[in-house]
């Protein structure tokens, strides 16, 4: 109906002088040019000076410019209000409205548009038989294909998530591409289950758009607006360099009917073989589950079926019962997996029935079973009696490897050996050696334990009521420093960690472990200097160091100043914090298992491979029946290869032709906080942006309304009408006031 330039040219003027308001109809704003007909009423019609022969012509004078002066003044205002009129007139037809947002053009001119599609894992979940990333590409289509929303000569770019790990397959364009390729690019776009925020997508669309050949710049986010999406914008609040406006789409519901699996402890060391194994997982049913949910769990073990059980409840002394999560709710449970043999394994666990998000139904495991770490306790016989430091090693054993633990729970296996047979030992086997109150070692001893700790070993002496100081005077090249003399407290010492973030202590920081520095200590050693690189881990509260450490080649060695034994401190009879001491301790220096690893989906995984594996190794994703091996040169990666995770599933590595003999097997699994559906509101959002030039809308109709010629905002149609009929009624009477004839003139005539 109207010229395309005038409409421009109205929508331009109205951007730029009307600010936070905008119009409905900007093109009726041309009739603010109506106001000039006033001013030239007014110029024709202004009284002219005429003669007017009267004898008192000097009274007549000065009565003329009196009266000369006031009629100006009216003339002046009435003029001013017609105007106004005019111009409210004009406001009023165009209707107008108070704008909560800039306006953002929507016409068919072109631009320079970023479409970008959260495509985490939350995107798969479905609703009446639609998942979120299904709608959100339906919706991105309808979009890049409104040539009356973009002009024919629009470049459009579809960024997604998964491209910012390296995930997809599909290649992002480096620049702007035509719709017809938006277009195809968009229907290839396939589900993924990573777990990356939104803020990625939003930096790398903008930063695109710095290059954009078009002034007017969109960016138009797709996402279902889960709390896991945002958390890595607003802090700072995120700002547009590029000058571009923002349009986030909602395409989630505020429903939340999905149980999820997680394994709240899986095996990260070798577990033994032929040995019952214990799974500990977790079942979390949504605020809109149907309540009870009965739950089944199917097990697969190396691609085979092992069991299916209805799933019960945690080992306990109450007899098991059936788990039936209630919605908002999670209920834990214990898996009784028959003995694998030795080797690498891989578990899949899925919990039935299916929901709506398919991706945390499965967990998947990689296991391996074979022997458990070994410690070596080491205490010896003295003159005084056949074994004087029995009853602190029975005590340490105790709280390593308790002998009523069952043997699926035990992590490590404890041997014992004498000190007078240490100098014939095979260390290499070990993974922690513990000199408990060992009264001393020989020359040779040393050397062995000395050479152990070098190439990886790591080593603690607990010192006691039976140690020769004389007997560790060898060992000042292993150990931070050597024992002296004993000395005892009254009243009793307590211990004081030095670096609370040390490795060995981090276990007892949690709040559900009782402090050190709880535990009395009546005895410890006193000891030599320090050596050089020896560092105080714990310092008893008189001072003096009780928990020291030293490196030695890539082991490590310490010395504990005290036993848990009653005589010297209260560690024993009150053992908490010793045992998770002793545990940290073996736990930090155990080698992770060297052919199992565990990953989430889009963080990959960095493996050492073997020199005598050879030059090329073969990744192969063992959850894809038709995956064909990827094939890898190590040598030219210095033997360091990252493994993809591009979905949940296993990861075997192998050398080429021996895949029954893997290397590696790696387990990725979609993040468990992926699962929490909880939505953020529409104000949330707008409040992690830096400016207002954001739209934030639940579906793509209220985003046409917001950004096109119907702003959303106040509507300002009945205050321009009052105003308009005030304007009027002022006019009127100040018009009737100012043109009547006084009463006087009217009798004379």
């Amino acid at each position: 109906m109207w010229p395309d330039f005038l409409y421009n040219a109205t929508m331009r003027v109205s951007i730029s002088v009307l600010g936070l308001l905008t119009v409905s109809h900007p093109v009726m704003l041309w009739g603010i040019a109506a106001v000039a007909a006033p001013v030239l009423i007014h110029l024709l019609l202004r009284p002219r000076p005429h003669r007017q022969p009267f004898p008192a012509l000097r009274l007549i004078l000065q009565g003329h410019r009196v009266a000369e002066r006031a009629g100006r003044l009216r003339r002046l205002l009435l003029l001013l209000m017609r105007m106004l009129a005019i111009i409210v007139l004009a406001t009023l037809l165009a209707g107008p409205r108070l704008k909560t947002a800039p306006w953002i053009p929507a016409s068919a001119g072109p631009a320079s548009v970023v479409v970008c599609i959260d495509d985490s894992a939350s995107m798969s979940y479905r609703y009446e038989g639609t998942s979120r990333h299904a709608l959100a590409k339906q919706w991105a289509r309808a979009l890049v294909t409104d040539r009356t929303r973009f002009g024919d000569e629009s470049e459009f770019a579809v960024l997604t998530l998964g491209e910012e790990t390296g995930l997809s397959m599909i290649e992002a364009p480096p620049t702007f591409a035509s719709r017809g390729a938006a277009v195809r690019r968009i229907a290839s776009l396939p589900p993924n289950a990573h777990d990356r925020p939104v803020g990625l997508l939003l930096r790398r669309a903008d930063t695109l758009l710095a290059q954009a050949r078009h002034a007017r710049r969109e960016i138009i986010l797709f996402t279902d607006n889960t709390f896991r999406a945002w958390r890595d914008v607003g802090d700072p609040p995120f700002t547009a360099t590029s000058g571009a406006h923002i349009a986030c789409l909602d395409v989630g519901v505020d429903e939340d009917r999905n149980m999820f699996l997680t394994l709240t402890a899986c095996p990260t060391r070798a577990v033994p073989a032929h040995t019952p194994l214990h799974i500990d997982v977790a079942v979390t049913a949504g605020k809109d589950c149907v309540a009870p949910l009965e739950t089944s769990l199917e097990v697969h073990v190396d691609g085979e079926p092992r069991l299916r059980t209805t799933l019960t409840a945690a080992a306990s002394s109450q007899p098991a019962t059936s788990i039936a999560p209630h919605p908002n709710q999670t209920t834990e449970a214990t898996i009784l997996l028959g003995g694998l043999p030795e080797g690498l394994h891989r578990i899949s666990m899925t919990a039935l029935p299916a929901d709506p998000l398919p991706w945390d139904n499965t967990r998947y495991l990689a296991v391996q079973a074979g022997e458990l770490p070994r410690v070596a306790i080491v205490a010896g016989p003295t003159a005084n009696g056949p074994a004087a430091g029995a009853p602190n090693s029975a005590l340490i054993e105790a709280m390593l490897a308790p002998a009523g633990l069952s043997e699926p729970y035990r992590r490590v296996d404890v041997v014992h050996i004498e000190a007078a047979k240490a100098d014939a030992q095979d260390w290499s086997h070990m993974h922690c050696v513990l000199l408990v109150d060992v009264p001393s070692l020989t020359s040779r001893t040393w050397r062995t334990l000395t050479s152990y700790v070098q190439q990886g070993g790591t080593i603690m002496a607990i010192l006691g009521g039976a140690v020769q100081p004389d007997g560790y005077a060898d060992g000042k090249d292993l150990l931070p420093a050597i024992p002296r003399r004993m000395q005892e407290f009254n009243p009793p010492n307590r211990l004081l960690p030095t670096h609370a973030t040390h490795a060995l202590l981090a276990g007892l920081m949690g709040p559900d472990v009782d402090s050190v520095s709880d535990r009395a200590i009546f005895r410890s050693w006193d000891l030599t200097a320090l050596h050089e690189d020896a560092a105080v881990v714990c310092t008893l509260g008189s001072g003096e160091p009780a928990l020291i450490e030293r490196p030695s080649g890539t082991g490590q060695a310490y010395v504990l100043t005290f036993t848990p034994d009653r005589q010297w401190s209260e560690f024993g009879a009150r053992a908490a914090p010793m045992v998770v001491l002793l545990h940290t301790l073996v736990e930090t220096s155990l080698p992770a298992t060297g052919r199992i690893a565990t990953t989430i989906v889009g963080v990959p995984t960095t493996l050492t491979i073997p020199h005598h594996a050879g030059p090329v190794v073969e990744i192969t994703a063992e959850n894809l029946p038709d995956a064909h091996p990827e094939r890898i040169n190590v040598a030219a990666s210095e033997y360091r290869i990252s493994i993809p995770a591009n979905e949940p599933g296993h990861v075997r590595v192998s050398i080429p032709g021996h895949a029954s003999e893997p290397l590696y097997r790696c387990a990725v699994n979609v993040a468990a906080e992926e699962s929490d559906l909880r939505r953020t509101d529409k104000s949330d959002i707008s409040s992690r942006f830096s400016d207002t030039r954001v739209a934030v809308a639940p579906n793509l109709a209220e985003l046409v309304q917001t950004q096109g010629h119907r702003a959303a905002g106040l509507d300002l149609t009945i205050p321009t009408g009052v105003l308009l009929l005030s304007l009027l009624i002022a006019e009127s009477c100040f018009s009737n006031r100012f043109y009547r004839k006084p009463s006087g003139q009217a009798g004379n005539e």
